[in-house]
């Protein structure tokens, strides 16, 4: 991956060239940020987990920047096309990625080369929250555990085949694959809900998702989950087993997400933002809406963020050369 970077480096030493040429007015411009509205481009669909926090969030952070937040959905890519059109965009604090671990950490080792430097082309604001992925597949599939899973998928090889639209999702099958020692077929998505659907169509037959995009259908009896991939049962979900607990011991994948500007964000922007965020994921709005869903906010300073967010990357890899996935 050394070599993987090198262009998006230098467009980083271009836009540092240009901020320094317009210090003058960048600074001027923080006094009164925010002052227009403020775009959050998500590189998932809508309906996927971090789109459903955002959107039940919205208020409160708008109350707090007292301007318009708004959501821009770029799916597909691996995140690459709403990860690359944020670290290209203005760094006025206007234009935000909401990124992930797909994003800025599995991706630079799931890939040869990337359109963009996790690292270098952006500013971390802040993580947002972590969550885990769920294993799951129509009601009326005959596949009626995550044990049964296993069996089918050792007894017929390559023959079951599964949908997963990030990274989260596809290393939760391939590790189950890796410890588990059976063998199913990878079909991409765009989104969870589009993975969702064809599972219930009976076109896939199973899918790993996010829990907030499975949790409605389940919960209507539509979908049936198999297995979480977190170490605990989800506190929503209880009656669903974790991964664990179908005998591959100390299966454990986690999710996150975090909020990033590009890199040459005036340091009083990023800290606004920040501030913005941390208000709004502490509002009576955020608490409601995460504990219906099993989940928690976990706000961090951008320091924290940068430091999580490295540790993450060197885990990812270690990850993804462990399952054995070849990078494309």
């Amino acid at each position: 991956m050394s070599g993987s970077f090198s262009t998006p480096s230098r467009r980083r030493v271009v836009q540092l060239a240009a901020s320094f040429l317009a210090l003058p007015s960048a600074f001027a411009q923080t006094a009164d940020y925010p002052n227009r509205p403020i775009k959050l481009v998500v590189p998932f669909a809508a309906g996927q987990s971090i789109d459903v926090v955002l959107r039940a969030i919205i208020e409160p952070l708008s109350q707090e920047a007292k301007v318009p937040i708004l959501i821009e959905n770029r799916p597909g890519a691996a995140g690459f096309i709403a990860a690359q059109a944020v670290a290209t965009a203005p760094a006025d604090g206007y234009t935000v990625l909401i990124g992930s671990n797909t994003t800025h950490a599995a991706n630079a080792s799931m890939f040869t080369k990337l359109p963009y430097d996790p690292i270098a082309d952006f500013a971390p604001v802040t993580l947002i929250n972590k969550g885990g992925m769920i294993f799951v597949v129509s009601a009326t599939s005959p596949i009626t555990s995550a044990q049964d899973l296993l069996a089918r998928a050792k007894q017929s090889p390559g023959k079951l085949s599964y949908g997963a639209s990030s990274s989260s999702s596809r290393m939760s099958a391939e590790l189950m694959q890796q410890m588990a020692g059976a063998k199913v077929q990878y079909v991409p998505y765009k989104g969870s809900p589009q993975a969702i659907t064809d599972v219930l169509g009976g076109t896939l037959d199973f899918a790993v998702v996010d829990v907030p995009a499975a949790q409605p259908l389940i919960q209507q009896g539509r979908l049936r989950g198999l297995a979480v991939s977190t170490l605990r049962r989800h506190p929503t979900l209880t009656q669903v087993p974790s991964m664990a607990e179908t005998g591959l011991t100390g299966f454990e994948l986690a999710a996150w997400s975090a909020v990033f500007v590009p890199a040459a964000t005036p340091r009083p922007v990023v800290a606004r933002l920040n501030a913005i965020f941390r208000a709004a994921l502490g509002s009576q709005t955020a608490r409601s809406f995460y504990q219906q869903a099993g989940l928690t906010p976990e706000p961090t300073s951008p320091e924290e963020m940068g430091a999580f967010m490295r540790r993450e990357t060197e885990k990812w890899g270690q990850l993804v050369r462990a399952a054995g996935v070849q990078p494309e």
